[in-house]
């Protein structure tokens, strides 16, 4: 039995499909068998054609492999789910199925998605948030895990930015940092603070909260405490890894600055610098990796074709026992 991920390759999108190729170099570090997905106009492709290259993706699979495959491919849901049916018509073979963004162009049928989406045996999902409006969309009760963050082992020192102040009023509107010097010590930013205000990254607040990490690997590479609004995804992390403080509203945070101790500030930047080594290690990836595979794992030990092999083998080896008696 053998595990597999997906990778894709001829993009120039880097910020689109970067979480998926760092994500497949972290399997391929674990050992997994790489399957590769060049990124083309697929819609146009006809379907021997289609099939000839899903085959070629494919070819390395065998019957109870396990298979992650990472969506979005950028090649459209009919990529996908050809894609899916090749692997699933493999006896045995168990599928995990990683969203890393669920407002891709590509997706513009959200019921396709979700169709899509239930036929795999296991979830790997940003936020709770977005399992809850899948759910509502038809989503079935599948296994999933979240992942907490998402990790950067290409993250460098803040040296190499160069970094303004900027005003409490377009520090409010979105993806920025509320400076307040620009000194940086040992790799560090001396002060300030990382703000996760709804539209950050340009996305919306209903979009910025369904996939919460993707800004803190650059905040904590400045190691710098974050500011969360309170009752959003953020919260639950920022208060687990203590790495900041949660506001009701985006102007409570300069009286929450000035109001906030030495030692409390010391304690954030210190638990933040700590979080920088995990991200850069691959932690997040790595954990979510595990759990699917005990997800897996255990739908397996317990799926009744497996019950059937397991009183099998428990019967000839009652067998072997009375022969040799």
């Amino acid at each position: 039995m053998k595990f597999h991920i997906t990778n894709l390759y001829g993009t120039a999108d880097v910020n689109r499909f970067a979480p998926i190729q760092d994500t497949a170099a972290v399997g391929l570090s674990l050992g997994f068998h790489e399957m590769a997905i060049y990124c083309y106009p697929a819609a146009e492709e006809e379907d021997g054609r289609l099939t000839a290259r899903l085959d070629g993706i494919i070819s390395a699979l065998e019957p109870n492999d396990t298979v992650f495959l990472q969506l979005p491919t950028g090649n459209g849901l009919r990529f996908e789910r050809a894609l899916l049916s090749r692997i699933k018509a493999y006896p045995g073979v168990k599928v995990v199925l990683w969203l890393h963004s669920f407002a891709d162009p590509t997706y513009s049928d959200r019921t396709a998605l979700i169709s899509l989406l239930n036929r795999s045996d296991f979830l790997i999902l940003s936020s709770s948030k977005l399992y809850r409006s899948l759910k509502l969309e038809g989503r079935t009760e599948i296994p999933y895990s979240l992942q907490e963050a998402y990790d950067d082992p290409s993250l460098v020192s803040v040296s190499d930015f160069l970094l303004q102040e900027v005003g409490e009023q377009e520090a409010e509107g979105g993806f920025t940092t509320l400076f307040q010097n620009t000194g940086i010590t040992r790799g560090y930013l001396l002060d300030g603070f990382g703000l996760l205000y709804p539209g950050i990254c340009g996305l919306g607040a209903e979009a910025a909260d369904l996939f919460l990490p993707y800004p803190l690997p650059f905040y904590v590479s400045l190691g710098i405490p974050v500011v969360a609004i309170r009752g959003s995804e953020w919260e639950p992390f920022v208060r687990k890894w203590e790495i900041g403080f949660t506001v009701r509203q985006p102007e409570e945070t300069r009286r929450r600055i000035e109001e906030l101790d030495e030692y409390d500030k010391k304690r954030m930047e210190d638990n933040a610098r700590c979080l920088h080594f995990l991200l850069k290690s691959s932690y997040f990836t790595r954990k979510v990796i595990w759990e699917a595979v005990e997800g897996i794992e255990k739908t397996r030990l317990f799926h009744p074709s497996c019950a059937v092999e397991r009183e099998e083998a428990s019967q000839e080896a009652r067998k072997e026992v009375r022969g040799a008696e």
